[in-house]
């Protein structure tokens, strides 16, 4: 659910929406260090007003996950989206749809974790309905002291639009420190920045975010109980 609020002269109520998802996977195989599936979505979109155009979205693909050793992981997904806008004269978008997330423990002490995505989107644009996006980010995890955790990353995303004259350039730079509270209890902070350039002069602006978290991770129940939520290193951290 998205409640837009006005931003000193800016208002976007008559963007609220609603967004409905349903994914599912299904196993190729999962013998050895790689495993395949296959993983179907469907996205329904509607808007309180008629301001912007209702659309279903559609995702086939083969998915799969890598978990070679305990210091190199990865999962992802390489398919083909559909997206349907219910607006007549609305132009439907076709894309290639892609997804990759690779981990690699450096050493007991350093994470790097990359993230790579092609999708479509609705660009909450009565003129130009829909878009294509592509980015990458790159992010270092490193264990200061036992329990601290800094993070730091830098990303960029690319959007191109469709039924409208308009590219995107977004660069997204962040730092964080978590610090484990016992097994399972963490407490975070973040610091962030976003600068986004178009052929729009007014799309663009730069944006700094700061927020600050306490979170609970309970899971990975065993015979005796509740066991490390986070496990060794900073490879089981939670994200």
């Amino acid at each position: 659910r998205y409640d837009y609020q006005r931003v000193d002269a800016l208002s976007r109520d008559e963007q609220d929406s609603t967004d409905f998802a349903l994914a599912g996977v299904a196993a190729v195989a999962t013998d050895g260090a790689v495993g395949l599936f296959l993983v179907p979505g469907l996205q329904i979109t509607t808007y309180d007003q008629n301001v912007n155009s209702d659309s279903i979205v559609y995702d086939l693909a083969l998915g799969w996950k890598l978990d070679a050793s305990v210091l190199t992981a990865g999962s992802g997904k390489i398919g083909v989206t559909h997206r349907d806008f219910d607006r007549s004269g609305d132009s439907d978008i076709t894309s290639l749809l892609l997804e990759n997330n690779l981990l690699w423990n450096a050493t007991p002490l350093i994470t790097l974790r990359s993230d790579a995505f092609i999708q479509t989107d609705d660009t909450q644009n009565e003129a130009g309905v829909g878009k294509i996006g592509a980015g990458v980010d790159f992010n270092i995890d490193y264990e200061l002291f036992d329990n601290l955790v800094f993070t730091t990353g830098i990303g960029y995303q690319n959007d191109t639009f469709e039924g409208i004259d308009r590219t995107d350039d977004t660069f997204r730079y962040s730092l964080a420190a978590m610090y484990l509270i016992g097994e399972h209890y963490f407490i975070r902070g973040d610091i962030g920045f976003e600068s986004r350039g178009s052929d729009d002069a007014t799309e663009e602006y730069n944006d700094a975010t700061i927020f600050l978290r306490f979170g609970l991770k309970n899971c990975c129940l065993s015979d005796g109980g509740l066991i490390d939520a986070f496990g060794e290193g900073v490879l089981d951290v939670f994200r």
